[in-house]
């Protein structure tokens, strides 16, 4: 036998016995209705769902923390030496065998298993986070992993947030928008918590990744505590160079409300803005702050008309998320009550126009400017 393939036999007989070893130390997949987690797996889909992942999901429930010892292993990354070792397979065609790699598939699967048990996948939380930070298939990035950690809750987003130092700038992002997208989920933080989240991102409002800023911001809005630190790091941002980070920057200063009134003199200056949705969402931020005791009404008001209007001159078809715009500020001139009288016919317009989440708000706000509330108008 020549050395070539005495090499290959050895190779050969070493991977058996491993992989022996491998599959008999497997546990048994949980069954239920006499399926296996690896088959319900397969029907849970999101990109198509129907009848076959709704009973899918049905089943995932069921099964519960019986699911999590399959799940932890389909979302274990390859070792750096798997993966070297099928890259030196790969350069000989003796020995076929190759090692099974994860790939986005069976990650995205068990993602969607972990978003359907919520709670009941907090015992995967480091895996997650793990698979985030030492992802090798693209899976990072569209939104699986933060949507996981997001339902299984506060826990998981504590844990989180030393991915928000990552080197990676997708791995940030992710991060960002999982901790912001968790507290607008979850109702917000408890608010210790909150205050760490604020804590955290708050720096990031000045990463060199105008993705990183723009999400930043939009993040502290969800979050809506903190206001000491967020206030004046969302305040700088409404010089920001990029526009999407400004306008992110004053629809976050709104959700603050009376918490975030040193941004006023800021906010006046944006309403000069050479971009329509920055100007527009300063009007809002504007009225969220103070209310009906806003203050320079005379350029607010037109600013917010527009808005409902769909309005920016030449530049609206560049606009940056006009229909959201149009819902804030059909909430905000509500705000105003008789004060926001001039708005009625663009609500109107709305009302008749508009989505039907857009419409129910213009609606309410309707009602607030025309009929005052007891006790006289304001």
């Amino acid at each position: 036998m020549n050395l070539k393939l005495w090499l290959g036999a050895i190779v050969v007989t070493l991977m058996a016995s491993v992989g022996a070893l491998l599959f008999t130390g497997l546990p048994e997949e949980p069954l239920d209705q006499g399926r296996p987690l690896s088959a319900w797996l397969l029907d849970l889909e999101d990109q198509r769902p129907g009848a076959g992942s709704d009973r899918a999901e049905a089943a995932v429930r069921h099964l519960g923390r019986k699911a999590l010892p399959g799940l932890r292993r389909r979302l274990r990354v390859d070792s750096p030496l798997t993966i070297r070792l099928n890259a030196l397979l790969a350069r000989q065609s003796l020995v076929q065998f190759r090692f099974a790699l994860a790939d986005q598939d069976r990650y995205r699967r068990a993602l969607l298993a972990c978003s359907v048990l919520g709670r009941e996948a907090e015992p995967l939380v480091l895996d997650i986070i793990h698979l985030l930070n030492h992802d090798r298939t693209g899976i990072v990035g569209r939104g699986y992993l933060g949507a996981a950690l997001d339902r299984i809750g506060p826990s998981a987003m504590a844990a989180l947030l030393p991915s928000l130092a990552s080197p990676k700038e997708v791995v940030r992002i992710e991060a960002i928008r999982s901790l912001g997208n968790g507290a607008a989920l979850n109702g917000g933080y408890p608010v210790g918590l909150g205050d760490t989240v604020a804590r955290a991102l708050a720096p990031l409002t000045g990463d060199p990744s105008p993705g990183v800023r723009s999400l930043a911001c939009r993040a502290l809005g969800q979050v809506r505590c903190g206001a000491a630190r967020a206030v004046p790091a969302l305040v700088a941002r409404l010089a920001d160079t990029d526009r999407r980070v400004r306008w992110h920057a004053c629809l976050a200063l709104g959700e603050f409300g009376a918490a975030a009134i040193t941004a006023m003199p800021a906010l006046l200056v944006a309403l000069q803005d050479p971009a329509a949705e920055v100007r527009g969402s300063a009007a809002v931020a504007m009225v969220e702050v103070q209310q009906a005791h806003v203050v320079a009404l005379a350029d607010v008001l037109p600013v917010l008309i527009a808005n409902l209007e769909g309005g920016g001159g030449a530049e609206s078809g560049a606009r940056l998320g006009v229909g959201q715009l149009r819902f804030y500020t059909a909430g905000a001139v509500g705000l105003l009550g008789p004060l926001g009288r001039a708005a009625v016919p663009a609500l109107l317009r709305v009302i008749e126009n508009g989505d039907t989440a857009t419409r129910e708000v213009a609606l309410n706000s309707l009602r607030k400017i025309l009929i005052p509330p007891a006790g006289g108008s304001r």
